[in-house]
């Protein structure tokens, strides 16, 4: 990974990164389609209203820009075509951004080639990783790390889900909604519960809250 700029406090580059991606996604999707460049759903959503970049993807960056050492890996899980992991790139930050679905894979690894195309520098700071968490991430032993976890519910097993909080310890610090992590949309107070319950049991403690949107509260957490 290149060595990280000076300390950014305010977020930058918000309109090249989209204005990039914006490009990337049109040129691909004109070539292959919503099924096979991977922009199904969400992106193709995003490529209609041309704003690649959601509102929660501002405001975390935003909050990762202002409050954590960009010393620090991001490592963005079900990071999709890598939007959030490009602008933290270009704000200073080494990121590993992590996708394990199989037709948004190959679109991460083409978002960051064009991105190298313009702007070198800031796509050697980005390493796509077709992994599924929490399978353990090699490249960010002995580092200060923090993960994000923007909305991150799959279906699995409830004990799937507990290996995913346990999970968590593999990271210096991680923001997860507590609405939107694991396997189920937490939508009722002893839902929210269960989950805190969880990391409780795992010795995962809540630290801050990161950011308010709508009804949910991103919040920061790290290992006992």
């Amino acid at each position: 990974m290149s060595q990280p700029i000076l300390f950014a406090r305010h977020l930058e580059h918000q309109a090249e990164i989209e204005a990039l991606l914006i490009g990337f996604m049109a040129e691909r999707h004109s070539h292959m389609g919503p099924d096979e460049s991977g922009f199904y759903g969400f992106y193709m959503d995003r490529l209609k209203k041309g704003r690649p970049l959601i509102h929660y993807d501002l405001g975390l960056a935003k909050w990762i820009i202002e409050n954590v050492p960009p010393s620090h890996v991001i490592v963005d899980i079900g990071t999709g075509i890598g939007q959030f992991p490009l602008l933290l790139a270009a704000n200073g930050f080494n990121c590993v951004a992590c996708e394990a679905e199989g037709k948004r894979f190959p679109a991460l690894q083409r978002a960051v080639d064009a991105c190298r195309y313009f702007r070198p520098e800031w796509a050697e700071r980005v390493t796509p990783l077709k992994q599924l968490y929490p399978s353990p991430i090699a490249s960010i032993e002995g580092q200060q790390s923090i993960a994000v976890f923007a909305c991150f519910v799959t279906t699995v097993t409830p004990e799937v889900e507990r290996t995913m909080v346990a999970g968590l310890r593999m990271f210096s610090s991680a923001i997860i909604d507590p609405k939107r992590f694991g396997r189920m949309k937490r939508d009722t107070p002893e839902q929210v519960q269960e989950l805190l319950d969880m990391l409780k049991e795992e010795r995962i403690e809540i630290v801050k809250d990161v950011l308010n949107w709508g009804t949910s509260t991103y919040v920061l957490v790290r290992p006992m």
